[in-house]
């Protein structure tokens, strides 16, 4: 993936279980690393102002 012309954004709770690999490819790659509390479904389920702003920035959205 660090080949990639397309901007990449890599998403993790600080709970999942592979998140200290998801930021040690983050920051091997230079990739961003978007962090939420919690894990992946508790993520999804309750999702923060803060990881909603940056996604929807990410894909385009206009959240200020």
């Amino acid at each position: 993936m660090p080949a990639l012309s397309v901007p990449v954004l890599l998403w993790a709770g600080r709970e999942d279980i592979d998140y200290p690999s998801m930021k040690s490819y983050s920051e091997d790659t230079g990739f961003e690393l978007l962090t939420s509390d919690g894990d992946h479904v508790s993520t999804m389920l309750e999702m923060d102002d803060g990881t909603k702003k940056r996604l929807s920035q990410f894909l385009g959205g206009n959240a200020g």
